[in-house]
């Protein structure tokens, strides 16, 4: 796009008196060859307008990418988690920029912190814990992978969650045995005392129902 089209969309920018066309604008000016900061700041004014809209998140930051602006995301990132209500809103941003740390800011480490942030508010999430579990595992942090597979495996007892608990016990173990013993051996008992409370319980049903009347 040669500068007469970005004076063009300037034009636009100037008459776009709606949310609305404050998105067309901000589409047409993150296209190819188009104007990014104006991108960027539209998306701004449009995610501070409507915090919630996740459909804003991720043009947004890819805006911010294309003009290698990290502290500007950021700072647009931390104003919008203080406005979000719902903790499921605001890990799904926290997610986004996760992802944009690790990929195009290459800031493992800041990504890291917020995927940790993720987990404080919601130990249970899924994608961050499998995203931190993948940055541990790739970078041999054994021990610290272990300790976020114990806090799941905390999880899955606290829900009696016996595959769960089985699954991660012995994979728990085996990256504790390399350098704590009794780490390990707490994580390999945890899982053999869910199966053995698992088989009494069936132990228990199977009498009941061969002692229930036909």
């Amino acid at each position: 796009m040669d500068a007469g089209g970005r004076r063009g969309i300037r034009r636009v920018g100037r008459r776009a008196a709606h949310r609305g066309a404050q998105q067309e604008l901000a589409a047409l000016a993150a296209q190819p060859g188009g104007d990014p900061a104006l991108a960027a700041s539209t998306y701004t004014r449009l995610i501070e307008l409507e915090p919630r809209d996740r459909t804003l998140w991720s043009p947004a930051a890819d805006a911010f990418v294309t003009l290698k602006d990290r502290a500007g995301y950021e700072a647009l990132v931390r104003r919008t988690l203080d406005g979000l209500i719902e903790p499921d809103d605001r890990n799904a941003l926290r997610m986004e920029l996760a992802t944009r740390l690790m990929g195009p800011y290459k800031a493992q480490e800041d990504a890291i912190g917020v995927l940790r942030e993720v987990l404080d508010e919601d130990p249970d999430h899924l994608g961050a814990s499998k995203a931190l579990g993948d940055v541990f595992a790739r970078a041999g942090r054994d021990e610290e992978l272990a300790d976020l597979l114990r806090l799941q495996l905390d999880r899955a007892r606290d829900r009696n969650d016996g595959p769960a608990v089985a699954a991660l016990s012995l994979r728990t173990g085996g990256l504790y045995a390399k350098t704590r013993r009794e780490d390990a051996m707490d994580a390999y008992r945890a899982g053999v005392l869910v199966l053995e409370i698992r088989e009494l319980i069936g132990h228990r049903d199977a009498s009941f129902a061969a002692a229930s009347p036909v």
